[in-house]
């Protein structure tokens, strides 16, 4: 038997190889760049998502405690002002325009957090809360005699305050009603300032005089198209235009539609996630 004496390969073979080597790398580099291309568009996308649920937690503790039925001071589809309530107990003592009342433990940092705007004695015929100004910049401590003696006789808990709270008209309430202390807060879409030239979600505290006492962005960007709607009375749709009365909203529906902060390649525009929830305010009377 004769063996071959041929080495290595002839052109035509070499020719053939890079070709289909050729091939074979451009399909590789095609399926790498389409690969990396979505990832970017999948991250972009957990990214806006992000933006939306990281308002939404922000904005739900809050709006949760808003009274139905004088919680909205302002409102537009961009903009709303509420009277968050922090702190809640029991009065004490009435005496002109001011109360004393025994209030259950909070968390410290959330009470001595400013923004300190008035506070809500319950009308015991009607059940709805009745708001003051403060003229005070804060609640000042006072004796614990005041609940624990008579006529309130008030067994204080471990960690309980007693506090006296001022406004400048006569308080009508009686011992035992429900008091909470509240302060203004307005959640708004406006221009980011962490990224120029989109918009943000601000969270801003007012004093009782309306004055801005601490102002938050909390997730930004957002479209355009976010907003506000709101719910009327009993009905089951959110509505695009405020009723005649803020004392007939019911709720808020929130649309979120959180977007990168970048555009994927080839796409030419941000990646966008719509979020949408409704919050409904507590204490209805219908």
């Amino acid at each position: 038997m004769r063996l071959s004496s041929r080495r290595g390969v002839t052109l035509v073979e070499f020719l053939f190889g890079i070709t289909v080597a050729a091939i074979l790398g451009m399909s590789l580099t095609r399926l790498l760049i389409g690969q990396t291309r979505f990832n970017e568009r999948v991250e972009a996308g957990q990214r806006a998502r992000g933006v939306s649920r990281a308002a939404l937690n922000a904005m739900y503790s809050e709006l949760r405690m808003v009274d139905a039925n004088d919680g909205v001071t302002f409102a537009t589809d961009s903009a709303v002002q509420m009277r968050v309530p922090y702190a809640l107990g029991i009065v004490c003592s009435v005496g002109g325009g001011q109360v004393i009342g025994a209030f259950l433990p909070v968390d410290s940092a959330m009470f001595a957090a400013p923004g300190y705007a008035g506070f809500a004695v319950r009308d015991p015929l009607d059940g709805q809360y009745v708001y003051h100004v403060a003229n005070t910049s804060a609640p000042a401590t006072n004796s614990t005699s005041a609940c624990t003696g008579s006529p309130a006789n008030v067994t204080l808990m471990a960690g309980a305050r007693v506090l006296r709270v001022t406004t400048a008209a006569t308080v009508a309430a009686t011992l035992g009603t429900p008091v909470l202390l509240y302060r203004n807060v307005r959640y708004a879409f406006n221009t980011s300032a962490a990224i120029p030239g989109r918009r943000a979600l601000w969270r801003r505290q007012l004093d009782a005089t309306g004055t801005v006492t601490g102002s938050e962005e909390l997730a930004a960007p957002f479209d355009s198209t976010a907003r506000f709607r709101f719910f009327i009375l009993n009905g089951r749709v959110p509505s695009d235009t405020l009723p005649t009365a803020l004392a007939d909203l019911r709720g808020l529906s929130v649309f979120l539609p959180g977007e990168s902060e970048g555009s994927p390649r080839l796409r030419g525009a941000p990646e966008q996630a719509n979020l949408s929830s409704s919050v409904f305010f507590l204490n209805r009377a219908d």
